[in-house]
Order: C-alpha cells, then structure tokens, then sequence
C-alpha cells in the first residue's frame, strides 16, 4: 500500500472502532445501520487484499501461519452462519460441509486447505441467499481474497508475485468503494443525527485522514466554525495557482502537485468574513493546516 492508501486506511479502523463503540445509537437508524453493514463488509474484503499484498512481502513460516489464521477466522465465521441455513433447508450435505470448528485447522496442510475450499466452493452458489443469515457476498469474496493469498505465500515466488499484484489491485478497485459507502455515512450522520452534536463531534475526528509521511507537495485545509464543526462548501483559493478547491462535508478541502514556496490562499465561505494566509509549501510533502471562520458582520 502506499502511503495515501495506508492514511485513509487507518481513518476506516478508526471509523470501525467508533462504529462498534457506539452500536446502539445507530440500531434505530435503518438506513444508516445498512450503510455500516456495507462499509464492514468493504472493509473486510480490504483487508483480504491488504492480506493478499503482504503476503509474498516476507515469505516467512510467520506469515504464512498469520495468513492460515486470518484464513480459518473468516472460514469458520461464515461455514457457522450458513449451517444454519443448511439446517432450515433441511439439506443434510450443506450441513456435513459446514459444520465445522476452528479446532478442525489446528494444523496447515493439503488437507486443511482442501477442506477450506470445499466449504468456499460451497459457500460462493448462496451469495445473495445467504444475506439473512448476514453472510454477504462481500463476506464471500473475502474468503477467496484470504485463500489466495495464503495460497500465494504457501506456493512459489511466480504465484506469489502474481497474488501479491491482484492484491494491490484490489486495493485500489476496493477503497473508492469505501470512500463511496462513507460519504453515505457522512450525509446520515453529520446531517440526520444532528440532536446528538457530542456524538457528530467524535465522528468528524475519526473521520479525518492523518496525513502520513510525503506522498505529494500540497495543502489539505479543515475549515471550521467558531465551534469547530467543519464547514461544508468553503472556498480554498491559492492566488498565485489560479487553484480552487471547494471543503467537503467534513470542511476538508485539498490541492495537490504544488510547486515548493510561498503562496496566498484565500478562504471564503457563505455567511463568513474571508481571509488570507500566506503559507510555505515545501517539496514532498503535504501542509495541513487548519482555518477557523469568523460569522461576517453586516
């Protein structure tokens, strides 16, 4: 992963964690509560990826036997769900296939991975009958990610590199999808749970993507109120550039590819006075600055 990829990756755990931590407040919120079973899931296959990438990284016993774990995680938790569907279905073969424990992959072997994929053979023709069972398809897809890339580790440097390059193709064809999924949440929580301002408060904060290492020379603004709640459509205008950015719903606006030096950025927004910084941009990496807002006076 590179660096921006890994940044928005660690605002998602942060977003997941608060997320779990806060469960019950979103359980009446039906629409939102099926925007997070998605951007759990989405992330899950992410992580499959993520999994599938590292994977060839070492070629160490150690990653191999974290793969086989993380593999038999996802195997068991969803073989468990669909018994389930098998029992009600009264199909005694499904129930043979999916019974099964995480004692049953105590050790690695051909046999363990074999059984393994018997039971993603038989999981992926229920992708969609399963969504009641909350075994989704996301779920399913994850489990092929995990079996690949064990796979891929536990195989030759050839299907390695192979599995390694599918991993970072997922990655990138998984986060827009994410960043889809959340923009949903923003609009439902920043906006449809504004009775609960404490609660929208900590989400904006795990929300925010921490700018890790120098990936690109730029300037990423958060423009707040008096407050410090994010201003959603201000204006962030680099004079010198010719640049313009508009902030999103969490008031984060960016410019990228930035020549290093001095530059006036002007910040302006509906209802607020405007103003100038003059601000250094230096090469490879990215300024964060933050900019508070006064009410105009008229």
């Amino acid at each position: 992963m590179n660096l921006n990829q890994t940044a928005k990756n660690n605002m998602y755990k942060a977003v997941l964690t608060f997320l779990s931590n806060n469960a019950k407040a979103f359980g009446g919120f039906k629409r939102l509560a099926t925007a997070i079973t998605t951007f759990i899931a989405k992330n899950q296959t992410l992580d499959g990826y993520i999994s599938q990438q590292a994977g060839t990284s070492t070629g160490s016993t150690g990653t191999k036997s974290t793969l086989f774990t993380a593999m038999c995680a996802l195997v068991v938790k969803a073989a468990r769900k669909a018994l389930v569907y098998a029992v009600d279905q009264d199909d005694e073969t499904m129930q043979a296939l999916f019974n099964v424990q995480l004692h049953d992959f105590e050790t690695t072997g051909t046999a363990a991975l074999a059984k393994i994929e018997n039971i993603y053979a038989g999981l992926r023709p229920l992708s969609g009958l399963l969504d009641d069972y909350r075994v989704t398809a996301d779920d399913i897809m994850a489990i092929g990610s995990a079996v690949t890339a064990y796979e891929a580790a536990a195989g030759t440097p050839q299907n390695a590199k192979a599995a390694a390059e599918a991993g970072t193709k997922g990655i990138t064809a998984t986060i827009p999808l994410i960043d889809k999924t959340l923009d949903v949440m923003d609009d439902l929580i920043i906006h449809g749970m504004d009775d609960e301002p404490e609660l929208v408060n900590i989400y904006r904060k795990v929300r925010r993507i921490v700018v890790l290492g120098t990936h690109h020379t730029g300037l990423m603004a958060t423009v707040n109120d008096a407050a410090g709640n994010g201003i959603e459509g201000a204006a962030m205008l680099v004079q010198e550039l010719k640049k313009k950015a508009m902030s999103d719903i969490l008031g984060v606006a960016d410019i990228e590819s930035m020549l290093p030096g001095m530059y006036h950025v002007i910040f302006s927004a509906d209802g607020y006075a405007s103003q100038t910084q003059i601000l250094k941009i230096e090469q490879g990496k990215t300024l964060t600055e933050e900019v508070v807002m006064v009410k105009e006076v008229k």
